[in-house]
């Protein structure tokens, strides 16, 4: 039996399209007030940047970060409420992770040639690492194109988004996951949806966000990717807290966050299911954001080759004298850091920025 008009006007889809925008209408700013106001698209509140000056000065108790969060990420509808319930993530990364940096950048190298040389092939069989694995999907060429020395259209961010999130996946979860597509997939889309569905709820009341999120297919598929998280994560967990409780001597403990957070982790915090939970919050920060400069700062390369042999040859002298990549290198990559820095200027992640003149 056909549908009726009047039926289809009042599917539940069209009936949440008509509530978002009467809120829009409603909590629209008509003034030109310079006091804080609610931007109903973005779900801020602006004010004038000589607010921050007393903002330094607010006690403690007055600020939580994580309420914060909460309120902007809206908690339990996108599964950040994690973020209330523990800080360990972040105390392990300013200590432990942060101390240890040094110890990173061999295994960081060796992820970022083989993750690089996997999305961004140069030739076949280029890398002997990747002739003993079985083949992945190549998502990111066009169809029609063959053979070795033809060029190839590349879809530089999914690229550069499965790069980003293998060489983040060996710091912070070990090398037991960075490998693995399935679990770089669950990362990307955990991230992607959590903010499509923050998108779509800030349209709306607060008090609708828990019934409405029963209705966004991204709310589903953040869920869906939390859960594949965690059958992946917690039998790695678990495994390294028996190894930890056995006392084995000869147990080589991993050199990521993951191992640092399990022995940092009191309480509730010990539970395996919180701590793949939490892995994935870092995540949420990371890939992205690197992501996206990169990718911007190639289209602004190819804009301007002119840069290129100056920038390489930076790169060159620098690696040379100081016999590979060391803990400092980076530092004395002055032309490279100064053109990443303009195009972040030209395309930040954000368009809301401001300059704070104390």
């Amino acid at each position: 039996m056909a549908m009726g008009a009047s039926q289809a006007i009042w599917s539940p889809g069209w009936l949440i399209v008509i509530l978002a925008l009467f809120c829009s209408l409603v909590f629209r700013d008509f003034g030109g007030t310079t006091k804080g106001v609610r931007a109903p698209i973005v779900g801020r509140w602006p004010f004038e940047p000589y607010f921050l000056t007393g903002l330094r000065f607010k006690r403690s108790s007055m600020l939580h970060l994580g309420e914060g969060y909460k309120k902007n990420l809206y908690g339990k509808s996108t599964t950040t409420d994690i973020l209330l319930k523990s800080n360990l993530q972040a105390r392990v990364l300013r200590a432990q992770l942060t101390q240890n940096l040094p110890n990173l950048v061999a295994s960081s190298l060796e992820e970022i040639e083989y993750a690089t040389e996997r999305e961004l092939p140069t030739s076949q069989g280029t890398n002997a690492a990747l002739s003993s694995l079985p083949p992945l999907p190549n998502r990111n060429t066009d169809k029609g194109t063959s053979g070795t020395d033809e060029w190839k259209s590349i879809k530089i961010n999914h690229a550069l988004l499965y790069v980003v999130a293998g060489v983040t996946t060996r710091a912070i979860s070990g090398s037991q996951l960075c490998r693995k597509r399935d679990w770089l997939s669950t990362c990307i889309k955990y991230t992607e949806n959590i903010f499509i569905t923050v998108l779509i709820l800030r349209l709306f009341p607060r008090v609708f966000h828990e019934w409405i999120s029963g209705f966004l297919p991204s709310s589903w598929i953040t869920h869906i990717s939390l859960r594949r998280a965690k059958k992946l994560l917690v039998p790695i967990i678990e495994e390294r807290q028996r190894q930890q409780a056995s006392g084995n001597e000869g147990y080589e403990k991993p050199l990521d966050l993951l191992q640092y957070m399990i022995e940092g982790a009191r309480g509730d915090d010990l539970e395996p299911g919180r701590l793949a939970h939490l892995q994935l919050m870092v995540n949420l920060a990371g890939i992205h954001t690197t992501s996206a400069a990169i990718t911007h700062t190639i289209y602004d390369l190819c804009e301007h080759p002119e840069y290129k042999e100056e920038l390489r040859e930076e790169v060159e002298e620098v690696l040379q004298s100081d016999g590979g990549w060391q803990k400092d290198t980076y530092k004395k990559l002055v032309k490279l850091d100064s053109f990443l820095k303009e195009s972040q200027r030209f395309s930040p992640p954000t368009l809301r920025q401001y300059t704070l003149h104390w």
